[in-house]
C-alpha cells in the first residue's frame, strides 16, 4: 500500500505522561482506551495502588485532557464487569444490571484490586464527562462509551506470556485448587470486543 493512503499509524504513549496522546489523537473524532495497567502480582495494598489503581486513573485524566485539547467527540472505554458486579448475589438473583449499578464490593482494593481499578478509573472518566463543560464551556467531547465485558480472551498479539494467560493456563491445569474451588466467571473473545 502506498504510505500516503495508510490510515493506522502506531504511537507509543505512556499512560502516566501528560501530553503523550496529543499527537495520537491528532485529526482524529474519536478515541478507543483500551490500556491499564494490570498486574495479579502486587505484595501489599500501597503496591496495588502504585502498579494498578492510581496509574490507570491518571491514564484516563490524560487520554481526556488530550481528547479535549484535541477536539475529539467521542470516547470509548474498554472498562470490565468488575466495575458494575463485584458479588454475583449482591442485587439478588433476579438484578439486571444497567447503567446506574456500580461494584459495590470492592470501593477499596483489599478483596480485588482489579476490580477496584476497573471502578475507580471508569467512575473517574464518567466524573470528567460530567464536568466537561464546567472546565471547558467550548468543550468537543460530546459523548462516553463504557464497554464491560467479562474475562477477554483470545489469541495473544506476542509470544510473551501475560498474567492473564497464566492464569488461564493453572485453571485449567487445576493448580490453583483449592485456593479458587469451582470458580466461575463470565467470558468473551477479544475479537468479539473488538467489534462492539
Amino acid at each position: 500500500l502506498d504510505p500516503s493512503q495508510r490510515r493506522l499509524r502506531l504511537f507509543s504513549a505512556d499512560l502516566e505522561e501528560p501530553n503523550a496522546f496529543d499527537e495520537p489523537c491528532e485529526g482524529c473524532s474519536a478515541i478507543i482506551h483500551v490500556a491499564a495497567p494490570t498486574t495479579l502480582r502486587y505484595r501489599n495494598m500501597e503496591e496495588a495502588y502504585a502498579s494498578m489503581i492510581d496509574p490507570a486513573i491518571r491514564g484516563i485524566e490524560n487520554v481526556v485532557s488530550s481528547v479535549e485539547k484535541m477536539g475529539l467527540r467521542t470516547v470509548v472505554l474498554t472498562s470490565s464487569m468488575a466495575a458494575v458486579q463485584g458479588d454475583g448475589w449482591e442485587r439478588g438473583r433476579e438484578h439486571v444490571y444497567t447503567e446506574r449499578d456500580w461494584n459495590e464490593c470492592n470501593e477499596t482494593p483489599e478483596k480485588n484490586a482489579y476490580a477496584c481499578m476497573k471502578l475507580r478509573s471508569e467512575r473517574r472518566c464518567w466524573e470528567l464527562f460530567e464536568e466537561r463543560k464546567a472546565r471547558s464551556p467550548s468543550s468537543s467531547w460530546e459523548r462516553l462509551v463504557s464497554l464491560c465485558p467479562g474475562m477477554v480472551l483470545g489469541a495473544p498479539s506476542t509470544d510473551v506470556r501475560s498474567e492473564v494467560v497464566e492464569f488461564v493456563t493453572l485453571l485449567m491445569q487445576g493448580k490453583i485448587w483449592p485456593v479458587i474451588p469451582n470458580y466461575e466467571f463470565s467470558m468473551v473473545h477479544l475479537e468479539d470486543v473488538a467489534k462492539a
